[in-house]
């Protein structure tokens, strides 16, 4: 009876190894499987189709309000349709998040309820439902934004031919009070990584490189040597040396020093 014991007790064992290692593989399996759904938040510009309940049009002041999330180093950028909003972001589980709250350019539009309501989201959204083509951010169980994806095009796509500056990072003085006459303007021939244009006054010339996540970095510009007065064209080169990241949405270039737009161009 004894011997009789130990051997069911040994079956017992053997069986509730089994049964765990099963359990631990199938664990395994899902966060895996986690993993590869949330990839697809990353290379994905998301349009904002709902906020707070509320519906939000395909665009406001002309533009597609959106966001897009970059892997590398777990930063985000938005647009509500007037301004550009930048963070970082923390996925502190497969499907809980955390915003930081977004730093943005500081113009006026017309319809600014989309960019206030993004700012008021990004302090309440906790965790994510990612469904195929569909991505909700919740509080809770509480939907407070819904968003659907759109591929984005590729850089080449993205950045070739001519955009003319409409916005500058400068405290000092008004963009027209630095651009009275001829705002810059930037030519990008992107099978060479090349770009040349005018800075208000003299024309440049010089290359750029890109790589994953919208990033960009300019190189050393050549220019010619005409004499320039006022301060626009040193506020123009200084600015594009800090750029260190772009977004293209609706014929808007946007350009960023990490979380700061410092210029932003549109198409011509």
């Amino acid at each position: 009876m004894k011997l009789s014991f130990i051997k069911i007790n040994r079956s017992f064992i053997v069986l509730a190894t089994v049964i765990s290692l099963g359990m631990s593989s199938c664990a395994i399996k899902k966060s895996g499987a986690d993993k590869n759904m949330n990839a697809a938040l990353f290379d994905t510009k998301w349009q904002l189709t709902e906020l707070n309940g509320k519906p939000v049009p395909n665009e406001v002041n002309g533009k597609q309000p959106f966001m897009s999330f970059e892997k590398n180093e777990n930063r985000y950028s938005a647009s509500g349709g007037c301004n550009g909003i930048g963070g970082t972001f923390e996925l502190k589980s497969t499907k809980k998040i955390k915003f930081s709250q977004g730093m943005s350019t500081m113009m006026a539009c017309p319809d600014m309820s989309v960019e206030q309501g993004i700012n008021q989201m990004l302090g309440k959204a906790d965790n994510f439902e990612l469904t195929g083509d569909l991505l909700i951010l919740k509080q809770g169980t509480t939907p407070v934004a819904k968003m659907k994806a759109s591929k984005a095009t590729s850089a080449s796509t993205e950045l070739e031919g001519t955009w003319e500056m409409d916005y500058v990072l400068h405290t000092s003085e008004s963009f027209q009070a630095l651009y009275p006459e001829r705002k810059p303007t930037i030519t990008f021939t992107t099978a060479e990584h090349k770009v040349n244009g005018n800075s208000s006054c003299n024309n440049f010339f010089g290359d750029y490189k890109t790589s994953e996540g919208n990033r960009i970095k300019f190189g050393a510009l050549g220019m010619t040597r005409m004499f320039c007065p006022g301060n626009g064209e040193s506020v123009f080169v200084k600015n594009l040396e800090k750029v260190t990241r772009y977004s293209v949405s609706e014929g808007i270039l946007t350009c960023i020093s990490d979380d700061i737009v410092v210029m932003r161009f549109k198409k011509k």
